[in-house]
């Protein structure tokens, strides 16, 4: 490590004395966790928000289809916030905005590919908003701010690096990245932009961080479309080929492999059509209007004419992809046919795709995804030596990695320490967990509350008590306790009525006279005034009732009590 980085950070950043005039960074989202990137960036009365993503529900979130940023901590200094910075399309850095830009309402700027998107997404919701799209290497000035966009390879077009400076502090934000040199589109990342931001100093990188496990480099984009082409030349029916609506250099390369081959091209979806539609509107993608049907006219084609392009890669519930899976679309599969997952599964949506792949092997078709062959996804993010290679460019003065688990993080870590960075430089932090940073030295702040928020199928919020009632549910089952109380005389009348749902109880006479014989003690033991608190008799039951099951059975149902006076 060079004197000068020595010199800059002598002290942890834990004991040091907070610095005057500093800038503050509170990630609420996308440390410690894959997705749900959000960033506010504080400098006096100036804020910038980065990213605003969305997290991906899993199977054990019953009901929740994606968490949102918990955006609280920011409400008092709505009044800050100048403007909403993207580093590109993907939903866990855009998909939050719907939710949170009503509640702190600011600008949003992103490149053409990225508002054009969000645009898109905000119109469906009925959502006013301003977006203006950033000139890439252009100064962009926001009170005490300044920003500059950079491109970056990614496996969505108009991908951005950006440097945040302000008079305490100049930070470099690298989210989702890797160095494709012979991209599909033909724009590598700007790495001699990068190296002036290093030649003119940087406090801070924040940097992708979900490959730090994975050794050298993450490969070209370029490098599917042989394998696109060798697969659809064995293919004597229909080739359908599914991957992230936002992949457009993935698209292009099934699209120039079908028109090589003499196929007519059909996007089926929603989601992958609107993308198309913006990505040909920009000049992002290039195909001749002739060789587009429409997915109506397949079933009058011959199959082997035929590439679709299908939305759905993570087998969600009435995607594109799913429905022709059931053989409930109007594209019917075959033996002849082959189906390509050009997609690795988001974290928790591993059961939904292989359920998708299950359904079209059950119908015969071919069908092809990572697990038995290597060629059909590249990452968009970077390896290690990308990683390093980022560092090395920007030669910042710590490093904070981002986007990944724990573990991502934890091999990022391991692998700045080999390039000479020392504990108090690697920022292992959490949601919430506020960064001071000055020109001489970064303290840790004060931790902030964050919570989950959750979202249901209808764009609802979800508390996260009735996530964990159904959690409970779905592993306990539930005890419904029906007890008729005469509150005059303090007693029970007749017998309580138990009704286990999902609940199988040892010896269940024996437990149930055991339970109403707790809740007899109950009643007698509580004054006349209490009895009559519906509210707090219920929890008193419900929480006697616990403890009993437990000891007993060593279960934890839900307990629902019913109380009936008279």
């Amino acid at each position: 490590m060079n004197t000068y980085m020595n010199k800059r950070f002598r002290h942890h950043p834990h004991q040091n004395p907070p610095p005057t005039n500093a800038l503050r960074i509170i990630p609420l989202g996308g440390v410690g966790t894959v997705t749900k990137q959000m960033f506010a960036y504080i400098y006096g009365d100036d804020m910038l928000v980065v990213d605003c993503g969305i997290g991906f529900g899993g199977q054990d979130l019953f009901g929740v289809d994606f968490s949102i940023p918990d955006c609280a901590p920011l409400r008092s200094m709505r009044k800050k916030l100048h403007a909403y910075l993207l580093t590109h399309a993907h939903e866990d850095h855009i998909g939050a905005l719907p939710f949170i830009l009503p509640e702190l309402p600011a600008p949003i700027y992103g490149t053409p590919f990225t508002v054009a998107m969000v645009q898109e997404r905000l119109r469906e919701k009925r959502i006013p908003h301003q977006a203006i799209s950033m000139q890439l290497r252009q100064p962009y000035h926001f009170g005490a701010f300044t920003v500059e966009a950079v491109h970056m390879t990614h496996s969505v077009p108009d991908a951005a690096a950006l440097r945040i400076s302000c008079p305490a502090a100049t930070v470099v934000h690298a989210a989702d990245f890797k160095f494709d040199w012979t991209p599909v589109d033909g724009l590598p990342s700007d790495a001699a932009r990068l190296g002036q931001f290093g030649e003119e100093g940087v406090d801070v990188l924040l940097s992708d961080c979900l490959r730090a496990e994975k050794k050298g480099t993450t490969l070209s984009e370029r490098s599917i479309e042989e394998t696109f082409e060798s697969e659809l030349l064995k293919t004597r029916g229909k080739f359908l080929m599914t991957t992230a609506s936002s992949n457009i250099s993935r698209i292009q390369q099934a699209v120039d492999v079908a028109l090589r081959n003499g196929r007519k091209i059909s996007f089926v979806g929603r989601s992958i059509e609107r993308t198309v539609l913006v990505a040909q509107r920009l000049g992002m993608l290039h195909l001749p209007s002739h060789a587009v049907v429409d997915a109506d006219a397949i079933s009058s084609m011959r199959p082997e004419n035929i590439v679709a392009i299908v939305s759905g890669s993570q087998g969600q519930i009435g995607s594109a992809l799913e429905r022709i899976a059931l053989g409930k679309h109007q594209i019917k599969v075959t033996a002849d046919d082959t189906v390509v997952f050009s997609a690795d599964p988001i974290p928790g949506s591993e059961v939904a795709v292989h359920r998708v792949i299950d359904l079209f092997s059950r119908r015969r078709a071919r069908v092809l995804y990572s697990d038995i062959l290597d060629d059909l996804h590249v990452s968009g993010h970077g390896a290690q030596t990308d990683l390093a290679l980022m560092v090395g460019l920007t030669r910042p003065y710590a490093v904070l990695p981002i986007g990944g688990d724990y573990r991502h993080m934890d091999h990022y870590a391991s692998l700045v320490r080999q390039m000479g960075y020392e504990e108090h430089q690697i920022l292992m932090i959490a949601e919430g967990q506020p960064i001071l940073v000055g020109r001489h030295r970064i303290h840790l702040d004060k931790p902030i509350p964050v919570r989950q928020v959750m979202v249901d199928a209808f764009g609802e919020k979800t508390e996260v008590n009735v996530v964990h009632d159904r959690q409970l549910l779905a592993a306990e089952g539930m005890l419904i306790v029906v007890v008729t109380i005469d509150v005059a005389a303090k007693e029970l009348v007749g017998h309580p009525d138990f009704l286990p749902r999902g609940l199988t109880l040892p010896d269940e006479t024996k437990v149930y006279t055991g339970a109403e014989g707790v809740i007899r003690t109950l009643v007698h033991a509580i004054s006349a005034v209490d009895l009559r608190d519906g509210h707090a008799l219920r929890e008193e039951i419900e929480n006697a009732m616990a403890e009993y099951i437990f000891k007993v059975a060593k279960k934890r149902p839900l307990i629902v009590p019913v109380l009936v006076e008279v």
